[in-house]
């Protein structure tokens, strides 16, 4: 059974890569339902919550595209190797950062709560994107 749920949120992540670019006006919006599909999906303790979580992380696949699209298109020729290495080191720090709060937190919380947790963030970002609109 995990391997099939396992494929449930790789393919909501394949989905979300896929559709990466279009629509990127409802970044704001489409974060903001998929903090909450990943926190309510992650906090039912059911496989079938699953597929809430698969299409949070799908929205969360399709705004980091969007969000390298919208990083190349601003930035000139010349910068853009320095800045896409900083921006791929940034996102590295930021996942390691995740993982041992993940980690200290499972002393104490099991991964249900703890993804669920980790939607707050995402929220935030949300509400920031949806009220500083382009």
């Amino acid at each position: 059974t995990v391997p099939l749920l396992v494929l449930v949120v790789t393919a909501g992540v394949a989905a979300g890569g896929w559709l990466g670019g279009r629509g990127m006006a409802w970044s704001g919006p489409i974060l903001a339902l998929a903090s909450l599909l990943l926190a309510v999906g992650a906090g039912s303790g059911r496989p079938a919550g699953l597929v809430a979580v698969a299409m949070a992380f799908g929205a969360f696949q399709w705004a980091i595209v969007a969000a390298d699209l919208r990083l190349q298109e601003r930035i000139s020729d010349g910068a853009r190797a320095t800045l896409t290495s900083v921006a791929g080191f940034g996102t590295e720090a930021v996942a390691v950062l995740t993982f041992a709060a993940y980690g200290l937190g499972s002393a104490h919380l099991g991964a249900g709560p703890l993804f669920a947790l980790a939607a707050v963030p995402y929220a935030i970002v949300a509400t920031a994107m949806w009220r500083n609109r382009d």
